[in-house]
């Protein structure tokens, strides 16, 4: 895991990295990131790297390009995986030049951040076929969020609907335990139970 950037286009009240994000640091320095590529290279058993943050995507398109390929030039395989919100609360940033170099870098893996059906809207839907378009498989991550997405019912409409738009479900967080937000915290026990009966609606297509 690099974090590129402390910036995020929307900074959610759900967020497990509030204190990091907004507080100026700015993007990777040249120097952590020369440190990030000798410890890729001293380290033969990373196959794959994620970018995040903040949100990398909140760099221009040249800092994205200088970033991988410094990273690439250590492992020529290495596997990217760029986490972004950025297609829910930004989608015009998901230009046509930036789905082109994202696809220049495969193999890599797109993960954007959806939680509730109502975020899949068309412009969301629009930048995953920009970048689906470009050759880069795009799957989602969602935090499960008590009085907001806690029920089976709206989570079978968001994966349904994330799938029908080429996007694989992939992860269903629990609520890390960030300062500030216990009043989203959902019961593990709950999250198991949810998970069980989405097997019972979902295939397994549909089932992060």
């Amino acid at each position: 895991l690099l974090l590129v950037s402390d910036r995020c286009a929307t900074y959610c009240r759900h967020c497990f990295r509030r204190h990091f994000t907004g507080n100026s640091s700015g993007r990777v320095t040249p120097r952590e990131l020369e440190d990030a590529a000798g410890y890729i290279a001293d380290h033969p058993e990373i196959e794959e790297i994620l970018l995040s943050g903040g949100d990398p995507l909140m760099l221009g398109d040249e800092e994205l390009r200088e970033i991988m390929t410094r990273l690439r030039r250590e492992r020529e395989g290495l596997m990217f995986r760029v986490c972004s919100r950025i297609p829910v609360v930004l989608p015009k940033r998901i230009t046509p030049p930036l789905a082109e170099l994202l696809g220049s870098f495969r193999p890599i893996w797109f993960v954007t951040h959806a939680n509730h059906p109502g975020e899949l809207t068309p412009e969301f839907s629009s930048a995953v076929d920009r970048l689906i378009s470009a050759g880069v498989p795009v799957a989602n991550q969602s935090v499960l969020l008590r009085g907001v997405n806690d029920d089976e019912e709206t989570l079978e409409r968001l994966f349904r609907r994330l799938l029908n738009n080429g996007v694989k479900p992939y992860y269903l967080f629990q609520g890390d335990l960030a300062a500030g937000t216990s009043h989203f915290r959902v019961p593990i026990e709950r999250g198991l139970e949810l998970m069980r009966r989405l097997r019972s609606r979902l295939s397994g297509l549909d089932l992060p």
